[in-house]
């Protein structure tokens, strides 16, 4: 399946189920989703391998980005570990690592099941268990025919997949060598990660690290640092659009990179970083009219942000409750505050307004952006700026099903309520102590990335 601005796309599919009372339903969907250009991923295609089988199956499902289970009358081969059905296990590992999933139940009411494809006894009570909580959990679609399964996947699919957006999204950063940061330490990203720490504890540079997988320029004061006795060493997970392990090794003035511990001449990944500057790094900030400023901050022309805001830009404000509008006689921008019936120039505005004008404008470029590129929104600082209601909120709006891209906000670790963010949806990480050591320490569980979640 070809999307605007991709080749084809082969996202890998895993598709769960039982397997001698499905292998109908199965054929049919193997064939719908080939003809969508995705790579399936299932029992069929495991062969000889090395580790035990149920570490294979699960294995599978976390190098997926989607995951399909289709239940019908058996509950399946129950693991003798845990007491679950393999099919069990790897719903439920989709679900720990927050994969999109879509789930279809037989219709028992209208379509016929042969005897001996039904369960009874314990496994039929597990059935039914996992039935119910999949329906309290998930958005469940019945089906009856192989063909109507199919069809049902060829609709869901598709849809599933525009609203995840552009491939690629950061999950974790391995520091096994870093200035500042006590070693080995691990970064865990959700679909909106807060990091929190003192001043100079390392906050900008845990995304500028990982932003350094499709970005040398990220790197660049780590190739000027000197008096630390060992290279910058750091492996990034990133999905591309399967799992692989980005390894970043800053030594002796010179990047180099590795995919899977492979040697890869150049940075391997284009990622687009959208990150707004403060006023404070703009030396003519006070002679600047507003889209002149506003250039500045997000490195655009003038033009580009006169079309955001003229025309991308949602008048009900996205992310923030603001309206921004240009007056195009003056090259100004005005600003609407909520509950306000009049705009204010951009120069009467309050700094926190101000902040959440970078906001608004910074979310609807990271949108555009994620259509055609892997894309991470960085509000460095400029959190710090808005009260917690209001970081609440836009955290709440980050995380929303709609929004396609992931954002990392930076704060000081007393500017915030840890479990409020948390509630919102945010992955809420604590850097602790001062360097040389500082700790990373992960407070709250993330809104998982979905692209189609949070």
């Amino acid at each position: 399946m070809d999307r605007p601005g991709h080749p084809s796309l082969r996202i890998p599919i895993f598709v769960g189920s039982t397997f001698e009372d499905m292998k109908d339903y199965r054929a049919a969907v193997m064939e719908a989703l080939r003809r969508l250009e995705t790579v399936v991923r299932g029992m069929e295609y495991f062969g000889a391998r090395p580790g035990r089988p149920k570490d294979e199956c699960l294995k599978a499902v976390r190098e997926s980005r989607l995951y399909i289970g289709m239940f019908a009358m058996r509950y399946g081969t129950v693991d003798e570990e845990t007491g679950r059905s393999m099919t069990q296990l790897e719903l439920e590992e989709a679900e720990r690592i927050g994969l999109p999933v879509l789930i279809y139940l037989i219709d028992e009411e209208s379509q016929p099941v042969l005897p001996r494809y039904m369960d009874r006894g314990e496994d039929a009570r597990k059935l039914a268990a996992l039935k119910e909580r999949l329906k309290k959990k998930h958005t469940v679609s019945l089906f009856t025919s192989p063909d109507d399964l199919a069809r049902r996947v060829s609709k869901d699919v598709p849809r599933t997949l525009q609203e995840m957006g552009s491939l690629g999204c950061f999950e974790q950063l391995e520091l096994r060598s870093a200035p500042v940061f006590s070693t080995p330490a691990r970064l865990d990203f959700g679909k909106v990660t807060v990091i929190a720490g003192a001043n100079g504890t390392g906050k900008t540079s845990l995304w500028q690290w990982a932003a350094g997988i499709g970005d040398e320029f990220h790197l660049q004061r780590w190739l000027r640092v000197r008096g630390f006795p060992d290279p910058l060493d750091v492996v990034v997970t990133f999905f591309d659009p399967v799992r692989r392990q980005v390894g970043v090794l800053v030594e002796d003035k010179r990047v180099s990179y590795t995919v899977d511990e492979e040697p890869v001449p150049i940075q391997p990944y284009t990622v687009q970083f959208v990150v707004p500057k403060l006023p404070r790094e703009i030396s003519e900030w006070g002679t600047m009219d507003g889209l002149s400023k506003l250039s500045a901050v997000f490195g655009l022309p003038s033009t580009s942000i006169a079309r955001v805001i003229g025309g991308w830009l949602p008048r009900h404000g996205l992310v923030t409750g603001l309206e921004v509008a240009e007056e195009v006689d003056q090259h100004e921008v005005s600003v609407r505050l909520p509950g306000n019936s009049f705009y204010l120039p951009l120069a009467a505005i309050s700094f926190g307004e101000l902040m959440g004008v970078f906001v608004e404008i910074g979310t609807t470029l990271s949108g555009f952006f994620s259509q055609h590129t892997p894309t991470v929104l960085v509000l460095d600082e400029i959190a710090t700026y808005l009260d917690n209601a209001s970081l609440r909120s836009v955290i709440e709006n980050l995380c929303a099903e709609e929004i396609s891209f992931q954002t990392i906000v930076t704060v000081p670790d007393h500017a915030i309520d840890c479990d409020s963010l948390s509630r919102a949806g945010a992955r809420v990480v604590w850097l602790e102590g001062s360097a040389p050591s500082v700790k990373i320490v992960s407070k709250t569980q993330p809104t998982a990335f979905r692209r189609n979640d949070g």
